[in-house]
C-alpha cells in the first residue's frame, strides 16, 4: 500500500502581501497553547473517524508538539507564561482544528483512492483584550491506496494522523512569517469631562469601537474617531492624565480610510459543512478587498480562554477585562445546499456530474436594515468513465469554496463609507429635530449629535466636531423638521442646539430610494413543474440591489444573538428591536415544463414567471410580475427523473435571478 502527503496553503493574497509589508514598533510577545480547539458538535466539519481520533487522545498529544514547534519559531517572541502584570501585548497562538473530510474514489482496477483532508487554523488572541488578531488557515491532504470494498476505518484514522502531523509543522513555521502585527499608538492629548482626546483618528488607523491598550491595566475603547482625532472612554476606574499613551495592534498597516468593522454571521449552511469554516473561508478570500474591517467571531472563544488560562505558568484567572463593543454591522452570510445531478451521454459507460453552489451575502447594520447585498456562484461539470472520476464529496467541498469565492469578489464592490452630516435645532428640553428636506432617512438611522470645540490635538489647539450624545431619526417625513430621539449621553447632559451643531450619520452601500420600509415574508409560493431553489434568496437580493426603501431583516437578531455573545467576548449586536417595516414582499413562482423535444439529444421548453407581491399584514396591495421563455440543458432520453429535475433546477436558477431584477426595479412603495 502507497501513502501520499500532499499539502496545500490557504490564505488571502492581501494578506500574503501585507505580511510581508508589516512592522512593529514594538514585537508583541507570543504564548504558545499546548492544546487543540475543536469543535465535536454535530454540525460541526469533522469527519466521525477523526473525532474518534480526538476521543482516543490525538489533540492531547498535537498539542504540545504545537506548542514544542512554535517556540521554537518564534525563539525570543516566545513566553512561557503570563500573569495580570504581563499579559499586556501578549497574543495566545492557538491550533483550531475547522475541518476533517474523507473522500474514497473508486479507480476501477479493484483499488480506491482514500484521500483525507484537514484544514486547521493559527489563532492569535490578545490575552488583554480578547481580540482574535488574525489567523492563518493552512489545508493538509493525505492520500492512500487501498482495496475498494475494504473497512477503511483504521486507515482514514492513520491518513488523519498524518494530515494533523503535517499541518503542526507547517503552522509552526508560517505563524512567524505571517505574524508581524502593526502598532499603532495615539496619545492623550485633552479631556472632555470624563472623555479622553487621542491625538489619531481613522486616518492613523484609529477606527471606531477599537480598543486600546495602556501601561499596566489600562484599556479604552474609542467612541468616535474622526479624520485626525478620536474620543475614547475608559472601560475601567483609572487616573488617566494627558501624555498617556496608547497602542493597538493590527494585522497589517493601515490604510488611511474610514472602514466600519464587520462580523460575520451565518444563516444557513449546506449539510455536514460548519458555520465557522464557511465564516472563516468567506473571511480569508475577501482579506480587505472591501472598505470593511471584517473582526474574527469565536464561537468556542470561552474554551479557548478557558484553555488559555489553564496552562501551566498562565495566572490570568482574575485579570479584569470587559467584552468588546459589537461591531456596527454584520456580514449575513447564506451558504445553499448544491444543486447536484447526474445525466446519460451518447457513450454508455460515460456519465456527466454537474455541481451548481449559490452563496449570498447582506450587510445589516444594528439596527436590523440592509445596506448592501451580493450573490456567488459556482457550477463544476465533471466526466465520469465506467464510475470513475472524483468523489462527490469532494467536489462538492470545491464548489461550496469556490462560490464563496465569487461571493467575495461581488461583495468588494461595495461603496466606500461615507459620513452626511445635518444641522440640527432645538434642545434635549424641547426636543431636537433636524431639516430632512430633499434627503433619505432610514426609520431608526442612528448616528452622532456632533458640536465644534476648540481642544488640543496633538500638540496644538484646533477646532474639531465632538460627540455629545448617540441619536436616531424617530420619524422621518422628508420635511423641514424631522425629530432625533436621543440615545447614550457620551460628552454633556442637558444641552440647546446651535448653528453649528451636526447630526452625523454614516452611508456605506445602497441608499434607499424613499424613506418607507419594507421585509420579505414568507410562504414562498411555487406553482408548476418545477420549484425555484433558493427563491427567497434570490428574490431578497433582487429586492436590495433596487432598494425601494429601508430593508429590514425581523430575525437579524435571533442571528447575532448567536454569534454575537458574551461567550464569545462581545456585546450584543442589537440593543433595540428591529423597525417594524411598513410593507412585506412575497415571492411566488410559476415554472412550466411542455413536452420534451427529442433529436440527438432532448430538450424541454420552460414558462418562468416570477411575482413579487407587495403585501400589507394578510392585504396584497400590488404584484409585480416577469415571464420568460427558454430551453432546458439538453440530456439524453435515459437520464433518470430524479436526475433531471437537479438539471432543470440549475437552468431555472440562472432565468429566475435575471426575472427577479426586473419584477424588482419595477416594485415601488406606496409613500402616503
Amino acid at each position: 500500500m502507497k501513502t501520499v502527503h500532499r499539502l496545500s496553503l490557504l490564505a488571502s493574497a492581501a494578506l500574503m502581501t501585507y505580511a510581508q509589508q508589516a512592522y512593529s514598533a514594538e514585537p508583541a510577545r507570543i504564548l504558545p497553547v499546548a492544546a487543540v480547539i475543536e469543535d465535536l458538535r454535530n454540525t460541526s466539519t469533522l469527519d466521525p473517524e477523526y473525532k474518534a481520533l480526538v476521543t482516543a487522545g490525538l489533540s492531547q498529544k498535537t498539542g504540545p508538539s504545537f506548542a514544542s514547534g512554535l517556540k521554537a519559531s518564534f525563539g525570543a517572541r516566545a513566553v512561557s507564561g503570563a500573569n495580570n502584570q504581563t499579559a499586556g501585548n501578549t497574543f495566545s497562538a492557538t491550533m483550531h482544528v475547522t475541518r476533517a473530510r474523507s473522500y474514497e474514489v473508486i479507480k476501477g482496477n479493484g483499488n480506491s483512492d482514500l484521500i483525507a483532508s484537514v484544514t486547521a487554523g493559527l489563532y492569535f488572541t490578545n490575552i488583554r483584550t480578547g481580540e482574535i488578531l488574525m489567523t492563518v488557515s493552512r489545508s493538509a491532504v493525505s492520500q492512500a491506496v487501498v482495496p475498494t470494498g475494504s473497512d477503511l476505518s483504521a486507515e482514514k484514522r492513520k491518513l488523519f494522523t498524518a494530515a494533523v502531523d503535517s499541518l503542526v509543522k507547517t503552522l509552526a513555521t508560517d505563524g512567524p512569517a505571517q505574524f508581524n502585527p502593526v502598532v499603532v499608538e495615539a496619545t492623550v492629548s485633552d479631556r472632555v469631562s470624563e472623555y479622553l482626546v487621542l491625538d489619531g483618528g481613522y486616518a492613523q488607523g484609529v477606527q471606531l469601537n477599537d480598543r486600546f491598550e495602556g501601561a499596566g491595566d489600562q484599556l479604552v475603547d474609542i467612541v468616535y474617531a474622526g479624520e485626525k482625532y478620536a474620543i475614547a472612554k475608559s472601560l475601567f476606574p483609572s487616573n488617566i492624565s494627558v501624555g498617556t499613551a496608547f497602542q493597538k495592534f493590527m494585522a497589517h498597516p493601515a490604510s488611511g480610510k474610514d472602514r466600519p468593522s464587520v462580523a460575520v454571521v451565518l444563516d444557513g449552511a449546506p449539510s455536514g459543512v460548519s458555520e465557522e469554516y464557511l465564516s472563516r473561508v468567506f473571511a480569508e478570500v475577501l482579506g480587505d478587498a472591501a472598505p470593511v474591517t471584517l473582526i474574527q467571531s469565536d464561537t468556542n472563544y470561552t474554551q479557548m480562554m478557558s484553555t488559555i488560562r489553564s496552562q501551566e505558568g498562565v495566572e490570568i484567572s482574575s485579570l479584569e477585562t470587559a467584552n468588546r463593543p459589537a461591531p456596527r454591522y454584520v456580514v449575513r452570510l447564506n451558504v445553499r445546499e448544491p444543486i447536484a445531478w447526474e445525466a446519460d451521454t451518447n457513450l454508455p459507460y460515460v456519465k456527466q456530474r454537474g455541481y451548481e453552489t449559490l452563496v449570498f451575502a447582506d450587510l445589516i447594520d444594528n439596527t436590523g436594515r440592509v445596506v448592501f447585498s451580493a450573490s456567488g456562484k459556482d457550477k463544476i461539470v465533471d466526466k465520469v468513465v465506467n464510475g470513475v472520476g472524483v468523489a462527490p464529496a469532494e467536489r462538492r467541498d470545491v464548489n461550496i469554496k469556490n462560490a464563496i469565492h465569487d461571493l467575495a469578489k461581488q461583495f468588494s464592490k461595495i461603496s466606500e463609507l461615507k459620513r452626511e452630516r445635518t444641522i440640527v435645532s432645538g434642545s434635549t428640553d424641547a426636543g431636537l429635530a433636524i431639516n430632512s428636506e430633499g434627503k433619505v432617512f432610514a426609520n431608526s438611522q442612528q448616528g452622532y449629535i456632533l458640536r465644534p470645540m476648540t481642544l488640543k490635538v496633538g500638540s496644538a489647539a484646533a477646532s474639531v466636531l465632538v460627540p455629545i450624545a448617540e441619536a436616531s431619526v424617530s420619524e422621518f417625513a422628508g420635511k423641514a423638521a424631522t425629530p432625533l430621539a436621543l440615545g447614550l449621553p457620551i460628552t454633556e447632559g442637558s444641552f440647546k442646539a446651535t448653528s453649528d451643531t451636526v447630526f452625523e450619520v454614516s452611508r456605506i452601500g445602497t441608499q434607499p430610494k424613499s424613506h418607507k420600509s419594507f421585509s420579505m415574508c414568507g410562504p414562498v409560493e411555487h406553482f408548476g413543474a418545477v420549484a425555484t431553489p433558493n427563491l427567497m434568496a434570490l428574490s431578497s437580493l433582487a429586492m436590495s440591489t433596487a432598494m425601494p426603501g429601508a430593508f429590514y431583516v425581523p430575525n437579524i437578531r435571533t442571528l447575532t444573538d448567536k454569534t454575537l455573545t458574551r461567550a464569545s467576548g462581545f456585546d450584543p449586536f442589537m440593543t433595540r428591536p428591529v423597525t417594524q417595516a411598513d410593507f412585506c414582499i412575497q415571492p411566488v413562482d410559476r415554472v412550466l415544463l411542455a413536452d420534451e423535444v427529442c433529436k440527438d439529444q432532448c430538450e424541454r421548453p420552460i414558462t418562468a414567471t416570477y411575482t413579487l407581491r407587495l403585501k400589507q399584514g394578510e392585504s396584497v396591495l400590488s404584484r409585480t410580475a416577469f415571464e420568460g421563455k427558454f430551453t432546458s440543458t439538453g440530456f439524453y432520453k435515459s437520464t433518470s427523473s430524479e436526475n433531471l429535475k437537479g438539471v432543470f433546477e440549475a437552468d431555472v436558477v440562472d432565468e429566475a435571478k435575471q426575472l427577479l431584477d426586473k419584477a424588482a426595479q419595477k416594485l415601488t412603495l406606496p409613500l402616503q
